[in-house]
């Protein structure tokens, strides 16, 4: 943090996700004699990258695929 507080660097935290319709977990709590049954759909998967400064500035980029 020293060298971004004097202007040294330009430090961002950076995190990736996917998002789709799919479900990740197959399953959900359920009673034994409901069952419960999570919708899917075909669809394409989105993954985004966010770059954020330590003032809370935000940059992302959205793809579909990997990065």
């Amino acid at each position: 943090m020293y060298l971004h507080a004097n202007e040294y660097i330009d430090l961002r935290f950076g995190e990736e996700s996917h998002f789709g319709l799919i479900p990740n977990v197959p399953y959900a709590w359920q009673t034994k004699d409901e069952p419960i049954l999570l919708p899917a759909k075909k669809s394409t998967r989105f993954t985004v990258l966010g770059l954020m400064t330590s003032e809370c500035t935000l940059k992302y980029h959205i793809t579909t695929g990997s990065m």
